[in-house]
């Protein structure tokens, strides 16, 4: 009796011990869910509810739905005997408030597991499970990026762009952050016209932390949904972010944009995968490709994949599906990874959206299939410093080289920019305004990319003016390449050409500018090219400059505002291999010593005093024995003494309210600084007025 006794108190210890250490195993045979603030969950065969917390949840043969954020001990997703597979997702749309104030907002599900997860994959005609969030983002023709509704409506866009449809109605643009994704892909937009129909949903939201191993051999989606009928367009993919300690199996994690209906409407662009993991390694697939539309597919999306201890590798990858939109990139950002654009992927900025500099710390590999395209990005037809002028035979748009004129002598487009820190869009090309009207090409648009490692272009890198339209438009200017890198290899191209303009009546646009800085450049340089496009006579070639990189600029010329007649001084600090030599430059000219500035050649630029036309951009060449590398550009402005009334231009107002001053030796009046008002500010005053500064 007392051995059975103690056999019976050792067993409950066991189970209680076990319990502790492995948490309790909860079977969900039909469907099930979990709501945002639920704390408990319960077996489908009923029991005492288990708190999330130590819930080891087994999902067979079912659907679970969970919302919100919650923490629980593993995971387990696995068919049934009858071969349904299990499914977890979360309720389409859904988010949820914690703090009340908007400032702990879940979108989707947040689930953290301190054990292991494992979603079981395919064996022969059994099937896989998956967690799947296709469709469960923001509804159709709505979210940050939403397709634009019409009776041709375009793509929702999240991580790529959505496409276009057939009309030219707007695919919708990218947002999120590729690091750390947390959004709902956008919804595709509407047909309006005719036989309406709605959008495909966007894609849902995942974030998912596992403290132990996940063994991914099923699926992970959260798809953008298709069109549902008619004309209308595709969603955009969702997101997924994971962390977690192993990395195991061969299924897929997929966030794909939906289609559009490929005869009118545009598709979904691609959402964000992003990765992490502390050990092992995923053997299967992604796919963040853009949905299939109306003349080509949304943009792709971003997968990024870091494992502890190395720098992470950013794809851009299209699946092989042409004519895409692009991944777009705005403002400036460094990113601590390599890059690799494969497969049709295509990198780019928004129409005139300023350009984009982008820093990848690592390495960056455009494959034969991949680009950095920003051809037509830049000014509008018939727009921007160098637009070429519209008529009957219209003259192409200028860059870094001229536009060139139309048939009967209308000028092209002038020059502008700078050769060594090309930062500019290319001009678009004058418009047909006789007759059958048309529009010239767009200017290209605007790239500084930094790599810190080796910068491999097999594919293209394009920032050409557009083609003329149709009838006798203009082409459009090419714009700018600025990039620098330790290495510049492959077999690629690199270009900033002009766009074509009617070679019967209208004119070229010129070409843009490109300046590579390198110290190792194993590309051809004659891959790097900024030609003038065809027309009634070709736009003049742009620029083309290489330099080094091993210049290291520590201090950089602050861009200020002065008055005019103060001392001030622009000061570089730099460093590189071997001595220095120093060049500045204002508004791309070099500067010279004269009576009022000194040290032009070194790395203290001063005037004394600075004059009001010495206003301007200004930037130092700094040059070791690899090569020469500018300085970031500083803009001086300079103001007029004697706009005495602060309204930003000399006039008799500025004459006048001095006077009155003077008159009342009011120490404003103390125009020549001395301490004290007297004739000799009054003479000061006026020989400043009359040379208006």
């Amino acid at each position: 009796m007392r051995y059975n006794t103690v056999r019976v108190l050792f067993a409950v210890c066991a189970s209680a011990l076990y319990s502790s250490a492995h948490g309790d195993v909860v079977l969900i045979t039909s469907p099930k869910t979990v709501g945002p603030t639920d704390t408990t969950i319960t077996a489908t065969a009923g029991g005492s509810p288990v708190p999330l917390a130590s819930a080891e949840i087994i999902v067979r043969g079912t659907t679970l739905t969970m919302n919100g954020r919650h923490t629980i001990q593993s995971l387990t997703l696995e068919r049934s005997g009858s071969n349904v597979e299990a499914v977890l997702t979360h309720t389409a749309g859904t988010s949820f408030d914690y703090s009340g104030t908007g400032t702990d907002v879940v979108i989707g599900l947040n689930l953290t597991t301190t054990g292991d997860v494992f979603i079981q994959g395919q064996e022969s005609t059994l099937k896989a499970s998956r967690i799947d969030l296709q469709s469960c983002g923001y509804s159709s023709a709505t979210g940050p990026g939403a397709g634009i509704s019409s009776g041709y409506p375009g793509g929702g866009g999240h991580g790529g762009a959505g496409h276009n449809g057939a009309t030219g109605t707007l695919g919708g643009d990218c947002y999120g952050t590729l690091l750390e994704p947390d959004q709902f892909g956008s919804g595709g937009g509407n047909d309006t016209v005719g036989n309406t129909a709605l959008g495909g949903r966007g894609g849902g939201a995942l974030r998912l932390t596992v403290g132990g191993t996940l063994t991914i051999d099923g699926t992970i989606s959260a798809n953008g949904e298709n069109y549902t009928s008619w004309e209308a367009a595709g969603g955009a993919g969702g997101s997924v972010w994971i962390a977690c300690g192993t990395l195991a199996g061969t299924g897929s994690i997929t966030a794909a944009g939906g289609s559009g209906n490929t005869s009118w409407s545009g598709g979904g662009g691609g959402g964000r995968v992003a990765l992490y993991h502390t050990s092992g390694s995923f053997g299967g697939t992604f796919n963040l490709s853009g949905g299939a539309g109306y003349g080509g597919t949304g943009g792709a999306g971003t997968f990024y994949i870091e494992q502890a201890g190395s720098l992470g590798t950013l794809y851009i990858d299209n699946a092989d599906k042409t004519n895409a939109e692009g991944t777009e990139f705005t403002g400036t950002a460094t990113y601590d990874t390599n890059l690799v654009i494969r497969n049709q992927g295509l990198l780019s900025h928004k129409h005139q959206d300023a350009g984009v500099a982008i820093t990848f710390n690592g390495d960056a590999a455009i494959e034969p299939d991949g680009f950095i395209n920003l051809n037509a990005r830049g000014y509008p037809n018939a727009t921007g410093p160098g637009a070429g002028i519209s008529s009957g035979y219209p003259s192409g748009g200028g860059h870094g080289g001229a536009g060139h004129n139309g048939a009967t002598g209308t000028l092209g487009g002038d020059c502008y920019g700078t050769l060594l820190e090309p930062d500019q869009f290319g001009s678009g090309g004058g418009n047909d305004t006789v007759g059958n009207t048309a529009l010239g090409g767009r200017g290209g648009g605007a790239l500084r990319l930094t790599v810190g490692g080796t910068l491999t272009i097999d594919g293209t890198i394009s920032a050409n003016g557009e083609n003329y339209t149709s009838w006798e438009a203009a082409g459009g200017a090419g714009g700018s390449a600025w990039i620098a890198c330790g290495t510049l290899a492959g077999t690629g191209s690199i270009t900033a050409a002009g766009g074509s303009g009617n070679t019967s009546w209208s004119g070229g646009g010129g070409g843009g500018r490109v300046a590579i800085y390198s110290c190792d450049v194993e590309m051809l340089t004659a891959n790097v090219t900024a030609l003038g496009g065809s027309g009634w006579q070709s736009g003049q070639p742009g620029t083309t400059y290489f330099g080094g990189n091993s210049v290291q600029i520590f201090l950089q010329p602050d861009s200020a505002t002065y008055v005019g007649g103060q001392e001030i001084s622009l000061i570089v600090d730099a460093a590189g291999d071997g001595p220095l030599t120093f060049q500045w430059y204002r508004e791309g000219a070099p500067l010279v010593d004269d009576d009022h500035i000194t040290g032009s050649d070194t790395d203290q630029l001063t005037f004394s005093p600075i004059e009001c036309d010495d206003g301007g951009l200004f930037y130092c060449l700094v040059t070791d024995s690899c090569g020469s590398f500018p300085t970031d550009p500083a803009f001086i402005t300079v103001l007029a003494p004697s706009d005495y009334d602060g309204s930003g231009f000399v006039d008799t107002d500025d004459f006048t309210a001095f006077v009155i001053d003077f008159e009342l030796g009011i120490d404003a009046a103390d125009f020549d600084g001395t301490g004290f008002v007297d004739t000799d500010d009054f003479t000061a005053f006026v020989l400043a007025f009359e040379a208006g500064c």
